[in-house]
């Protein structure tokens, strides 16, 4: 079993490409997605994790 959801990280990447700010890091077996510096999103296995805002 893959660590996250290769396919719903993509559709994330292709959303937010060129955006300024934004970076991922691997984390809890999974990707985040933050934005200066602040989590906004992630994917674990095959669940999109969004955080409140």
């Amino acid at each position: 079993m893959e660590a996250y959801d290769e396919t719903l990280e993509n559709r994330i990447l292709s959303s937010i490409e060129g955006r300024k700010g934004v970076s991922a890091k691997k984390m809890f077996g999974g990707v985040c997605h933050l934005i200066h510096g602040n989590m906004f999103c992630g994917v674990y296995q095959n669940f999109l994790i969004l955080a409140p805002g």
